[in-house]
């Protein structure tokens, strides 16, 4: 599985999950976090020099699915705080 990474704000680019073929933002997140503990399940084989990007991909494989907990929610009402 050929995987690729295309850094956010990127003109033109849009973020590639690192785990998995799919763009980050069309897998469940379910998908996501499983294959961050695939890639923890794979770590113990792997050389020092390919644990660098094993980490690289589950970081953002977890900072992907965290981002959907957001709180999307419009922008406060004028005079409620946060405005």
């Amino acid at each position: 599985m050929t995987q690729q990474h295309v850094p956010v704000g990127v003109p033109g680019g849009r973020p590639i999950s690192p785990i998995g073929s799919q763009p980050a933002d069309d897998q469940p997140t379910e998908s996501l976090l499983q294959g961050v503990e695939d890639q923890l399940d794979q770590l113990d084989g792997q050389d020092l020099q390919d644990q660098v990007p094993a980490f690289d991909r589950m970081h953002t494989a977890l900072a992907d699915a965290l981002a959907r907990t957001a709180d999307t929610g419009g922008p406060p009402a004028p005079g409620q705080p946060g405005a």
